[in-house]
Formats: C-alpha cells, structure tokens, sequence
C-alpha cells in the first residue's frame, strides 16, 4: 500500500469528459486522500481512471475483461467481463449484456466513486452518461447531490450541441424512472429547442417507453391506437 501511495503522489488524473470541450488536470495533494481514494470500492473491477489502478481480477488471460468509454462515467469505470456464464450454462441460456448481474455492479461502483471523488472532477456531462447507461441511482445521486443540470447539451468537435441532453438520453433508452427524476415528475417541461415537453416525446407512436411505464411511472394516460387495440382485442378472443 505504501508503494502505491508513494507512486501515486506524482499521478496527475487525466481524463477527457465526453464533450470534447476540454481536459482535467488536478493533482491529488493529501496522502490520506489518496489512501482513503484507493480504497472506495471492494469490486475489482471498478477504478478511478489515472489515479487507483486496476486489480486483479481473477479470471483467465483469454477472456479478462473489457471496457468501453460509452460505459465510463467521467473518471469513474467498472470493467467487465468478456463473456459471463449465464445462470441456467451456455446450452440453455444466452449471455444477454444487460442481463448479466454486474449492472447493478457497475451502479454500485459508480456510487462509491462518486463518494470519494472530488467535486472538481464532477461535471454535466456525467449526468448524460449516466442516463445513457440507465442507472437510476447514479442519475439520482448526480441531480439531487450534486446538482447537475439535466438540460445540458456538450459541445461536439465542430463546436456545435449535442442532439440530447441528459432526459431525452433517458427516453431514448426507454428509462422512464431516470425522465421521472431529472423532471420531477413534470410531464410538462420542455426539453429541447422546439419547445417540446416530456409528454410529447413519450406519448409520440414508437416511443422508446413502453405504456405501462407511461402510465405507473410517469403517471401519463397512453392513448389506445388501432394496433393496440387490435391486439388487446384478439387476447380477449
């Protein structure tokens, strides 16, 4: 622990937030920061980019882990495993991604990063990544914590918006609990340029919302259209 406290002493944590607006450089200074830092999390898989290193993971050198920067959020990541056996073996099931139980790991890892990470390392941009990934925890903690800005739309490469922000990112991933949080339960804010609101882009037909979701969560009523009602007609039958 002593070496990985003296190595990280001149570990600067580098990263660029998903904006492309601009990199952080902060120098962690306290040697009981750093300590209390490499020390966030028991999962192996989850680190802090540039400052607590990966640790072993225990599985074969073939089929490790991988990472992807879509799955990071800003500093913060939580590898995962290439292939992950499912719980009935390979014959009888398939390793479906967002099946797989290091989901909620992955949430569980991003809470603790954020418990030890400094503010400074905490930006809008996280809030979208966290929507994208469908973590409501994480979403929550962002928001209500730390106060990010659920309208915020980063700047691309040719210095022009995002197509969304953090609450259409949750609807396009069909997330109703996470557009129910950023909102606060306001069906009625507009969220975008044109003036649309969150009940326009959920009742819309091919919303990525499923009905029930708009009515138990979002508390909207989904208007019946003539595929549905055909095919609640031919259950009855």
């Amino acid at each position: 622990l002593e070496e990985n406290v003296l190595a990280a002493e001149n570990n600067i944590l580098h990263y660029a937030n998903h904006t492309n607006e601009k990199k952080t450089a902060v120098r962690v200074q306290d040697k009981k920061e750093k300590i209390k830092m490499k020390r966030f999390s028991k999962d192996p898989r989850c680190s802090i980019r540039g400052l607590v290193k990966r640790k072993a993971y225990g599985y074969d050198e073939d089929d490790t882990v991988g990472y992807s920067d879509e799955l990071d959020l800003g500093p913060c990541r939580h590898d995962y495993p290439m292939k992950y056996p499912p719980k009935e073996g390979w014959k009888k099931e398939i390793d479906w991604y967002f099946f797989r139980k290091t989901h909620s790991e992955r949430e569980q890892c991003f809470l603790d990063c954020l418990s030890v990470l400094p503010e400074e390392y905490i930006d809008d941009a996280m809030l979208i990544e966290a929507s994208r990934m469908g973590l409501s925890k994480v979403a929550d903690r962002l928001f209500n914590h730390f106060h990010l800005d659920p309208m915020y739309e980063p700047l691309d490469s040719a210095e022009k918006p995002r197509v969304v922000n953090a609450i259409q990112e949750a609807i396009r991933g069909g997330y109703a609990k996470i557009v129910k949080i950023l909102t606060k339960s306001n069906n009625n804010m507009v969220i975008d340029t044109y003036g649309r609101t969150v009940k326009d882009y959920v009742l819309v037909a091919g919303s990525p919302i499923r009905p029930e979701q708009v009515r138990s969560v979002l508390g909207l009523d989904m208007p019946i259209t003539s595929s549905r009602r055909t095919s609640q007609e031919k259950k009855r039958q």
